[in-house]
């Protein structure tokens, strides 16, 4: 588990808020609030069908 801290501290890497995967400091700050790609799509299309009740 240090190994890992130490690891993500190193190659600047966070964790998606939403379900834990490691990204990029990049990802994490790219207008996406914290979430990887895929949650931000995901949730993205979650919101689409209760805008438009699909």
């Amino acid at each position: 588990m240090a190994l890992q801290n130490m690891e993500r501290l190193v190659n600047k890497m966070k964790q998606c808020e939403y379900c834990g995967e490691e990204i990029s400091e990049e990802e994490y700050e790219d207008e996406r609030n914290g979430y990887c790609y895929e949650c931000t799509d995901d949730l993205m299309t979650e919101e689409e069908e209760d805008i438009w009740r699909l």
